[in-house]
């Protein structure tokens, strides 16, 4: 059931958020009945039973109740079985008011066919329309000049802007009649004052005792527009600038209060901020690539003929696309677009989604140039048309033996690399000027621009120098703080100790890399995600080799695909805008370590600090990676000799690498999860990149072959969830070290892995009460997803691993804000395939059994994005799910 309050509070939480999508199902099969299968009630739709799994009748015990069935606004009753019961309010006319119809209590709209008539409407005088829905159209303004006796009235305003008269000089106009007197007191007004009282005024308001006596006392308000430079002060904007002796002093806008003479002057921003000399004229500064902090071709300077509305944020720009309902102008034209309420979940906005109004289904919903209408691209690995094959058009004697997605010239008519020998070399490289080389297949070696830059040191502080292209740029945190790898290498495996891309033999089957390490090239590329709180950044470093090996004789480990993990833990808003390193996380096979950053201290206490070193003239965390097993340290010495004295030391670079030596330098370049493997994460099969859900196809029957939302952590005291190491790092580290931390936000500003349940609200309106006696004593669990699929207790009566609460003798129909009470209300987990999105339990905590206040008593499942209330007869609650 479901009472008034929660009615009224629904309404609330539906005023700040955002609904999903409710989707129906078809009404069941009505011809032979399949084995199992029954219709008990007669209306024509088998129930849907454990035993019946194709049934649709969400109450075989009902013959009102089945899909297809008329369904009755409001009654908390799913009669067409879609899941939901259909709201009785609508605002057809989308004008943010519903239409006044007797099954809506809330319902204002006169017209709710025209988006310009509401009560929140200005009504039009003398049009016959009513516009503000108060039942009658406002008369148009007559001016009155007179008392209600029928005396005229002399002075002052007509009630419709204009003035009824002025009064003759040295007299003064007080609530429409003339008066001689002095404006600094009463005369002429009362019968009693103070002939030698000073007008003591508050908002023009005389206070009682002072002049008039008793006239204010009787709440009379005398409006005085002549006293009022005389008295108080009159402050329309509230900034304490105005007109008075009260006032901090005059005010050039009191309509605007941003404008007074406090205010720091804001250039060409159409006011007069400090009320000195008007708008000031900006310097004109030059629009370069310098002025764009975040590279997004839109600048703020002052010579940008079109400006960046946000030059922190390189989604928000001028044309961008924007994103309706989400507060943010993306596309810089003052406004959030506005939802227009279309059945089409369509990220990237290409009309193709998830959602009945949608052109189609979208196979990647993050690309706007790959959908069922595309056209197949030859050879970019992209299924480009959505027809489930990737490639289909490219002839089959094109060869591209770098793998730089570019044909050899000499292998087919298509080819276009000039040396298909080197990755660095193809028409999509930049060139490097006067280096000799030809690196975009443009036999014109380009001169180099005398003014480009050649070092970091010939660009402004906190830039660095793009050596390809001459131009200084601003480094993104992934980049200022990409580590130092030190990668030991071994004789008896060359190459097999490089760590590449998943793809690096022109496939995305994983389950043949193993075979072609020795054959193609190992660019050097460090897979990378980022994710925030409002304190911290977690920069995540993936190293991905084709072979986990051994040289033993006996009994040595080798496996196909072997991902290892290095996390950063920073604390935002230090050290030139890129943070301050806290702790340094790093991968085994099976675990994870943990180094303290100098100047930290933790308890439990991690097994060492973070080395780091200057590259770049900034210090770089060192991180040190094992031959053949490929784990990761971060406190090892190996800056004056490798083990074996064999290894490759890669750095940052904007070039990929590719090692040809035991011994060398080298440099890797970054590429993020979300454009690479996390969007294939759901192609699972024999020949795709994964076998099993975060699990790498190959020859590993162990279940250590695993991408980063699958890494586990099995030597560790304290409970790791698979995959935490990526999609929920922040309850990770505080639960691996609960001390040390200081001020530590554990929810996402930004996070493109994790599964979100927000609880909201929650109502309890029966309780059983099988055992114990009084109020139920409430607590949830709530169970989510990690990576290995399992589910795990997020929230429990004192054993959640990401928040524990219960709330004791509850009394029935009594409104919990549980936004308030759990405080954190908020959980993370994984969208496991082919599993619903969360499960979630109600409970009365007793002596000996915990009684359901769900009906049916047990475990509730369920999949949905958005807002919903979910009801279970005795409870219900208000559940907001995001994933990206």
């Amino acid at each position: 059931m479901m009472n008034t309050f929660r009615i009224w509070n629904t309404l609330v939480l539906v005023a700040v958020l955002s609904f999903g999508v409710a989707c129906g199902g078809d009404s069941g099969d009505t011809g032979t009945e399949p084995v199992g299968c029954q219709d008990l009630d007669n209306d024509g739709a088998f129930g849907a039973t454990a035993s019946c799994p194709s049934g649709q009748d969400c109450d075989d015990g009902n013959a009102s109740r089945f899909p297809g069935a008329t369904e009755t606004c409001g009654d908390d009753i799913d009669q067409d079985c879609d899941g939901s019961d259909a709201a009785c309010c609508v605002d057809a006319d989308n004008d943010g008011v519903f239409a006044a119809v007797p099954e809506c209590l809330e319902g204002t709209d006169c017209n709710d066919a025209d988006g310009g008539i509401s009560p929140n409407a200005e009504d039009i005088c003398g049009d016959n329309i009513d516009q503000d829905c108060d039942g009658t159209d406002a008369a148009c303004c007559e001016p009155v000049c007179e008392f209600t006796d029928g005396s005229p009235v002399t002075c002052g305003d007509d009630g419709c802007g204009g003035s009824c008269g002025e009064c003759p000089e040295g007299a003064n106009c007080l609530d429409g009649t003339c008066f001689v007197g002095s404006p600094d007191s009463c005369a002429g007004r009362c019968d009693s004052y103070d002939d030698q009282a000073n007008c003591q005024c508050d908002n023009l308001c005389f206070n009682a005792g002072d002049c008039c006596e008793d006239m204010c006392d009787e709440g009379v308000c005398l409006e005085v527009p002549s006293l009022a430079g005389q008295c108080g002060c009159d402050d329309l904007d509230g900034d304490g600038y105005g007109e008075g002796p009260n006032c901090l002093g005059a005010d050039c806008n009191d309509t605007d209060a941003t404008v007074n003479p406090e205010e720091e002057e804001i250039c060409e921003n159409g006011k007069d901020d400090d009320c000195v000399d008007g708008d000031a004229e900006c310097e004109f500064v030059e629009c370069t690539e310098e002025t764009d902090t975040d590279g997004d071709g839109y600048g703020t300077a002052s010579g940008c003929e079109v400006k960046d509305c946000d030059d922190t944020n390189n989604a928000i720009f001028p044309g961008a696309t924007e994103i309706c309902g989400d507060e943010i102008d993306q596309d810089c034209d003052g406004v959030d677009l506005p939802c227009s309420g279309v059945d089409c979940i369509d990220e990237d906005g290409d009309g193709y989604g998830e959602g009945t109004e949608c052109t189609g289904p979208d196979c990647n919903d993050s690309a706007p140039n790959i959908n069922p209408a595309g056209t197949e691209a030859c050879g970019n690995s992209l299924d480009d048309d959505c027809d489930g094959t990737i490639d289909e058009d490219c002839p089959e004697d094109c060869v591209d033996a770098d793998g730089d997605g570019h044909y050899s010239v000499a292998s087919c008519e298509e080819g276009d690399d000039c040396d298909d020998t080197n990755a660095t070399i193809s028409p999509s490289k930049a060139e490097v000027c006067d280096d000799g080389v030809d690196q975009d297949c443009n036999p014109d070696n380009e001169a180099c621009d005398p003014t480009a830059c050649m070092t970091d040191e010939s660009c402004p502080a906190s830039e660095w120098c793009d050596t390809n292209t001459g131009n200084c740029y601003r480094p993104t945190m992934l980049q200022w703080w990409a580590p130092v790898v030190y990668a030991d290498t071994n004789a008896s495996g060359l190459g097999w100790d490089f760590f590449t891309t998943v793809d690096f033999d022109g496939d995305t089957t994983a389950g043949n890399n193993g075979d072609h390490i020795e054959s193609s090239p190992l660019k050097a590329v460090v897979y990378t995600s980022t994710v925030e709180t409002g304190t911290h950044a977690y920069l995540g470093y993936y190293f991905y080799f084709p072979m986990r090996w051994s040289d033993a004789l006996f009994f040595g480990t080798e496996y196909e695909n072997a991902m290892r993990g290095v996390l950063l833990v920073v604390r935002k808003g230090d050290g030139e805008g890129y943070g301050q390193l806290e702790l340094v996380l790093t991968t085994t096979e099976n675990n994870i370590r943990s180094y303290a950053a100098a100047g930290m201290s933790f308890l439990p206490i991690p097994i060492g600090s973070a080395k780091l070193v200057d590259e770049d003239g900034h210090m770089r965390p060192a991180i040190y990676i094992d031959t053949e097993s490929h784990a990761i340290s971060a406190n090892k010495n190996w800056e004056d000799g490798f083990p074996g004295g064999n290894g490759v030391i890669y750095t940052y670079g904007y070039e990929s690498t590719v090692p040809e030596n035991l011994i060398q330098d080298a440099t890797y370049t970054l590429t993020p999860l979300t454009d690479s493997i996390w969007a294939d994460r759901f192609e699972i099969g024999p020949t795709k990149m994964f076998d099993e859900f975060g699990h790498f196809a190959g020859d590993d029957t162990d279940d250590r072959s695993l991408a980063p939302w699958g890494f586990v952590d099995a030597s560790s005291s304290t409970t790791v969830l698979a995959g935490e190491f990526l999609y929920d790092p922040a309850s990770l580290v505080q639960r691996k070290h609960v001390v040390g931390w200081g001020t530590f936000d554990t929810r996402y500003v930004e996070n493109d892995f994790a599964l979100s349940v927000e609880l909201l609200d929650m109502y309890v309106y029966e309780d059983t009460d099988g055992f114990g006696a009084g109020n139920p004593d409430v607590y949830i669990n709530l169970y989510l997803h990690d990576g290995s699929g399992a589910e795990r207790r997020v929230l429990g009566e004192s054993t959640g691993l990401q928040n524990s609460w219960k709330q004791d003798e509850v009394e029935l129909n009594t409104y919990i804000n549980l936004m308030t009470n759990l405080e954190r209300y908020w959980f993370y987990g994984l969208e496991y395939p082919g599993k619903p999105y969360f499960g979630i339990e109600i409970r009365d905590a007793d002596t000996l059994f915990d009684d359901w206040l769900m009906n049916p008593g047990e475990r509730s499942y369920q999949t949905f994005l958005g807002y919903k209330i979910v009801t279970w007869e005795y409870s219900d609650a208000a559940i907001k799910v995001t994933n990206p």
